[in-house]
């Protein structure tokens, strides 16, 4: 019943019947000529022991997911901030007296070979665009990926990505294929999500592409 109650058919249901008058409102009369449209009893149990399993599960899921978060969040400071990485013997580097050097730039000492650098230094950084909607031949399949942000979205929790829902045709502006192995930056919606290419692609104008060279990596 609980998840019937909650679900978008008797939302809409509600609304439909919903009087209005400066806001949409509900009162006893109304809810007494509800219809409810429910299986038998047997069947409404078995329903609600599978939600409930799947309730449980999605909560696991985020508990496991918020735990590994925070499990990242101290491995990046004991590696990146105290710098204790493991060093060639796997022992912590600085509280095993690996060598720092003091760095100018960032006010503080640094593991020795290490620098500081910009998105710049590790290749070419260029912007994307979207081809004219006004020729459908710009558009289809078996011709040159093209990720947009609701690709990125589609593909979250996944580290690499290898085509978007559209290719694009090389005779618009919009590809600029370079070398795989680059990086996408959404600078848009969702605002520095990270995904790696797998093939040749373009994007449109809401990423940004850092394209490093193959024997850089």
């Amino acid at each position: 019943m609980a998840f019937y109650l909650r679900s978008p058919l008797f939302r809409k249901t509600m609304t439909n019947n919903a009087v209005m008058v400066l806001r949409a409102s509900l009162n006893e009369q109304i809810f007494s000529y509800l219809k409810l449209l429910l299986p038998d009893f047997d069947a409404q149990m078995r329903i609600g022991d599978l939600l409930h399993r799947m309730d449980v599960k999605i909560d696991l899921n985020h508990r496991i997911n918020a735990e590994l978060e925070a499990l990242a969040k101290t491995i990046y400071d004991y590696w990146f901030v105290q710098f204790n990485f493991a060093d060639a013997k796997g022992r912590p580097y600085k509280s095993s007296g690996g060598k720092m050097v003091w760095n100018d730039a960032l006010k503080r000492e640094i593991p020795a070979g290490w620098e500081v650098g910009t998105l710049n230094d590790l290749g070419q950084i260029v912007g994307g665009s979207t081809p004219s909607t006004a020729n459908p031949k710009y558009f289809g399949e078996n011709m040159i990926p093209w990720i947009t942000p609701k690709d990125l979205s589609n593909n979250k929790g996944n580290k690499f990505i290898a085509r978007g829902e559209t290719d694009v045709s090389m005779a618009c502006e919009a590809p600029r294929c370079g070398c795989i192995r680059r990086y996408y930056f959404d600078e848009l919606a969702r605002t520095g999500w990270l995904s790696r290419d797998r093939t040749q692609s373009s994007n449109d104008q809401s990423r940004i592409q850092v394209i490093r060279a193959v024997e850089r990596l």
